[in-house]
């Protein structure tokens, strides 16, 4: 069972096989997995980014959680491709997910990619945008007066209620 593998935080031979199956529910659980074990190490990135670019949008979707969950252990690298995943996504869901887990890296190139987002057309994406924010000032990284008037602004009545609640927890977790 891959949760065990990946809850016991040893990538082996069954996690590997199972991001080359043919079974996209089979490929995504590999990246579920490798999700868990949060391991930085070069094999664990190089799976986990090959897995953006999975035909699959649940694979594209686990992988990203993957390198996301890396945090700030994650090489400055992992910004620039989950960057690169964002801007080529088509599935609405999933690019959403990205936006949300470049956050987790609380890194300043991950910020660069989020708050344009807090602009987009589409409200998932803005609340994307907004739970990014909140991952980063979580983990107690700064977020500037700028960004926190900006989620602010989504406060609005005229937004979505998803994009009003996501703005309104970030809020709440910045200082």
């Amino acid at each position: 069972d891959l949760a065990c593998v990946a809850d016991a935080r040893a990538r082996d031979d069954s996690i590997e096989r199972a991001v080359r199956s043919s079974d996209p529910e089979l490929r995504a659980a590999a990246m579920r997995g490798l999700a868990r074990m949060h391991d930085p190490s070069e094999e664990s990135i190089a799976l986990l980014s090959a897995g953006l670019r999975d035909p699959e949008p649940e694979v594209r979707d686990q992988a990203s959680l993957g390198l996301g969950a890396l945090g700030t252990e994650a090489p400055e690298r992992v910004a620039q491709v989950l960057a690169g995943a964002i801007a080529s996504e088509e599935d609405v869901p999933t690019r959403s997910a990205m936006i949300r887990d470049i956050g987790r890296l609380r890194t300043d190139a991950a910020l660069a990619v989020i708050v344009p987002e807090l602009r987009s057309a589409e409200p998932r994406y803005r609340a994307a945008a907004c739970f990014g924010v909140a991952e980063r000032a979580t983990a107690g990284a700064d977020v500037s007066r700028e960004i926190r008037a900006r989620l602010a602004s989504r406060l609005d009545p005229s937004e979505p209620e998803e994009v009003r609640f996501a703005c309104a927890f970030a809020l709440s977790r910045t200082t």
